[in-house]
């Protein structure tokens, strides 16, 4: 089953942003620029020293709980896991070469169309291409516009071989007026994409692990709406995103699926616990 649509590297102009605030358990409001260091997997607040403390091991989207702040005057603390739960955790992506090629080859697995002839071969050209792509963005995106996510055994047995990456998601922030029109008093949205699991690893939950980490960081990075995409005949994915909280608001238009021949997109919705 894919569970989602695979939208390649595409970035729509970075506009400027201004968070809103995250709320802790006592109202108390924290504004400012947040930032979401690469490096060192922190997350801090610029105008007061205050520091995302780690997520509970398990998130509901009914509560903003498992997301708050921490004031601390001594060593910077850090962060690195958005969720832990059922055996997966769900870090922002490594800018190691190793890690991105792991990454590269789960979403070229999961979204590769077989073709008859040098299967192989076309299999390289749109690995290498999801790779261009991923370090695209990694560069050229801010790092509170655009998250690689990646979910990997909370005990991982494969130390000495390195961080075992099971599946993926990316998280971007975007302004498309046709999606907008649907989220009302909305600027912006998150857009969940690329979603993909090892196929060894298949079954076991991480899908929706993954998607929890996409709703903790909407309330992190202070979003009211996240917005994915799902093809119309794919019942499997479709119950997953409606399980995890999505409706359907729109579709590609009938003319594009009767006329061009493609598969039609359903736009998916869902409202942030925020």
């Amino acid at each position: 089953m894919i569970v989602s649509h695979f939208d390649m590297a595409h970035l729509l102009p970075c506009y400027p942003y201004v968070p809103k605030c995250v709320r802790t358990a006592s109202s108390q409001r924290y504004t400012g620029t947040k930032s979401w260091s690469i490096a060192s997997h922190r997350m801090s607040f610029k105008r007061k020293r205050s520091y995302l403390g780690c997520c509970c091991a398990s998130f509901s989207t009914s509560s903003a709980k498992e997301v708050f702040l921490v004031d601390i005057d001594d060593k910077e603390k850090q962060f690195e896991y958005l969720v832990s739960e059922n055996g997966w955790r769900v870090r922002r992506l490594f800018e190691e070469t190793d890690e991105m090629r792991k990454v590269a080859y789960i979403q070229a697995e999961a979204f590769h169309t077989p073709v008859a002839f040098f299967d192989d071969l076309f299999f390289e050209f749109f690995k290498a291409e999801v790779l261009s792509g991923l370090i695209y963005k990694l560069r050229n995106s801010p790092p509170n516009r655009y998250v690689c996510l990646v979910a990997e055994p909370t005990i991982d047995a494969s130390i000495s071989q390195g961080k075992l990456v099971v599946g993926i998601v990316d998280v971007t922030v975007l302004r498309d007026e046709a999606v907008l029109q649907h989220l009302p008093s909305a600027e912006e949205y998150l857009y969940v994409s690329g979603l993909a699991v090892s196929k060894h690893y298949r079954r076991r939950k991480i899908a929706s692990v993954l998607l929890k980490a996409c709703d903790v960081l909407s309330v992190v990075w202070g979003f009211e709406y996240l917005v994915l995409r799902a093809h119309e005949d794919d019942l499997g994915a479709r119950k997953l995103y409606s399980n995890a909280g999505y409706r359907v608001v729109s579709g590609d238009p009938h003319w594009m699926t009767s006329w061009i021949g493609r598969k039609r997109r359903l736009v998916m919705m869902k409202r942030s616990a925020s």
